[in-house]
């Protein structure tokens, strides 16, 4: 989405006009995995989710909770994901 990359860029910008360094004073993890993260200076770590399997267990899930009388209900759902690590975010540093 459009608006989240500026979001992200916007925060990468006024965390440099505010002195910090992203990656060495403070983490940056962004969601999505966009096409411009590793172009970024320095490149955006980012965390992915595959969106058809995230789709398709919340149709199910919403099904179940309409087959009930609850009205709210609490799962986990594993799926498939990954972090790709780049310079905003070093786990080895993290600690």
């Amino acid at each position: 989405m459009a608006s989240d990359s500026l979001f992200v860029i916007g925060v990468m910008k006024s965390l440099a006009e505010h002195h910090l360094v992203v990656g060495r004073d403070i983490f940056l993890v962004s969601y999505d995995d966009a096409d411009f993260a590793q172009f970024l200076t320095p490149a955006l770590s980012t965390a992915w989710l595959p969106k058809a399997e995230l789709g398709a267990a919340a149709v199910i899930h919403a099904k179940t909770l309409s087959d009930t009388t609850a009205k709210t209900w609490t799962t986990r759902v594993i799926l498939p994901g990954e972090v790709k690590y780049r310079e905003t975010f070093d786990p080895k540093r993290s600690s």
